[in-house]
């Protein structure tokens, strides 16, 4: 089966968040060559934005709890507790940032990447205009709808994400099934259409 995921996806994954176990599964899946991976490269770049603008609220985060922490640890009994929280921010940071590169070196090697050229941006514009996307959308979509003309699949597709918002619409979904590709937006139940499939 084919799979395309889009930033979401990689940023699910870098930070853990609450559907990051079925994205490992996923990721799991294409690195033993039981699904096609695909994401548009423009995905990347956007999920590293993400992951970087979440890095930059921990640094905000982390400047002013460590002033606070400081003040605590004036208090002889709270002192050793309030230095074993001062690093926290800074570990958690670190760790988002080492996830992030490991994530998408997994992906990359695993999975097929998307381009974004001329023809892409082209679709994109047309979309954002026709179907009301904001540009990031409008380009994923066109990503996944010209690879689908290119090289249709020979079982069904799945374009999985979280971002119901933008993605989950009428005219999105017939564009998605008239290639013979699904919208599902939750990672475990991408996973289970999976595993049910190839039971």
């Amino acid at each position: 089966m084919r799979v395309y995921v889009e930033s979401n996806y990689l940023v699910e994954l870098a930070l853990e968040q609450e559907q990051s176990e079925a994205c490992e599964r996923l990721l799991a899946l294409a690195e033993q060559s039981r699904v096609e991976l695909v994401m548009p490269v423009y995905a990347v770049m956007e999920s590293l934005n993400a992951v970087n603008r979440r890095l930059s609220g921990f640094a905000d985060l982390d400047q002013k709890v460590t002033g606070s922490l400081e003040q605590v640890g004036r208090n002889a009994t709270l002192k050793a507790e309030a230095d074993g929280l001062k690093g926290l921010m800074l570990k958690a940071r670190k760790m988002a940032l080492g996830s992030y590169e490991n994530t998408k070196s997994r992906v990359l090697r695993s999975g097929r990447v998307l381009p974004l050229d001329w023809l892409a941006m082209t679709k994109a514009d047309k979309m954002r205009h026709d179907l009301g996307l904001e540009l990031p959308d409008a380009v994923m979509l066109a990503c996944v709808l010209i690879d689908l003309d290119a090289s249709p699949p020979t079982e069904a597709a799945v374009f999985a994400n979280r971002n119901t918002k933008d993605f989950d619409d009428p005219a999105v979904r017939v564009l998605l099934r008239d290639r013979d590709c699904t919208l599902i937006s939750s990672f475990p139940a991408v996973v289970a259409k999976i595993e049910s499939a190839q039971a």
